[in-house]
């Protein structure tokens, strides 16, 4: 029998209330601006003849997925991040790149809310797993 202290409720977004909260306030405080102008002038090298390469822009194998090892993650939005933020997300192998002095974060996907993004997600569950464990030392 499950012990029904422990068991967090998850809301719409697969997120307990403090992690939805924080989510929140992440995206308000971490993602700073929408930059796809800026990174289609780095991809073109028209930028002092900077060209943009971002971290992690290729899959692993994924076999469950059908995914072969070297496939390209297709990023469709760009935001400038903070640098925490850039951090998080380079932890969790999300597209990231410095480019002119800005964290460039690359989105894999679109049309939905920054609140339901996959990477934002494990971000935040990476952080709280983090403090779950260092809570008792």
């Amino acid at each position: 029998m499950k012990n029904k202290q422990n068991e967090k409720k998850l809301n719409w977004n697969n997120l307990t209330d403090e992690e939805q909260t924080f989510i929140e306030r992440m995206i308000n405080r971490d993602v700073l601006t929408l930059c796809n102008e800026l990174v289609s002038k780095g991809f073109e090298g028209a930028i002092d003849g900077e060209y943009l390469e971002f971290e992690n822009s290729y899959y692993e194998e994924n076999e469950e997925e059908g995914i072969e090892e070297g496939t390209p993650k297709e990023m469709m939005q760009f935001f400038i991040v903070s640098d925490w933020l850039a951090d998080k997300l380079r932890e969790i192998e999300a597209c990231v790149t410095s480019f002119l002095g800005f964290e460039i974060w690359g989105r894999c996907e679109y049309g939905q809310s920054l609140e339901m993004d996959y990477d934002l997600k494990r971000v935040v569950k990476k952080y709280f797993e983090w403090i779950e464990r260092n809570k008792n030392e």
